[in-house]
């Protein structure tokens, strides 16, 4: 009888820690111009970041997964919300963040985000992501709706 009972509070543990989780990915290719977009941080958040004037800090918090691309300019980011308060499990806007310096003269300071929604459509109810979206090739040198320069933003 106590084994059924340790076995019953062990599987309602375990299924309640996994009716919240919610996980997402992205991947893509980073272009400054005709070049692999190099040393480029990516973010791909929780939610899509209100307003125009959305601080760093905020948007810290919202951090599922982060990379800094490599000599090909290529991406791939994948989270999920394990480790969240219950009422920060959800993913109802996932988005990427890219931080860049394409086309910045040398003595600009700070760096310019580009903020990209991605469709909720692709969050799956699990652990690991069932499906990667697949934003294709960005070329970085054209300035996107929305972008703003980021002065606070310090790279990892």
């Amino acid at each position: 009888m106590k084994l059924i009972i340790l076995i019953l509070l062990c599987s309602t543990v375990y299924i309640s820690a996994q009716v919240g989780l919610r996980s997402v990915a992205v991947k893509g290719t980073l272009k400054c111009g005709k070049n692999a977009a190099e040393n480029v941080h990516v973010r791909l958040l929780r939610v899509t970041p209100e307003g125009k004037k959305s601080k760093e800090e905020d948007i810290a918090k919202e951090i599922l997964d982060t990379r800094i691309t490599g000599p090909s300019g290529m991406f791939d980011l994948s989270g999920n919300t394990q480790g969240r308060a219950v009422n920060e499990t959800m993913i109802e806007n996932p988005a990427i963040a890219i931080y860049h310096q394409c086309d910045d003269p040398k003595d600009t300071k700070g760096f310019r985000r580009v903020v990209i929604k991605i469709p909720p459509t692709i969050v799956a109810q699990t652990r690991t992501p069932k499906k990667t979206h697949d934003i294709g090739i960005l070329n970085l040198e054209i300035t996107y709706p929305g972008e703003q320069r980021d002065k606070n933003f310090k790279p990892t």
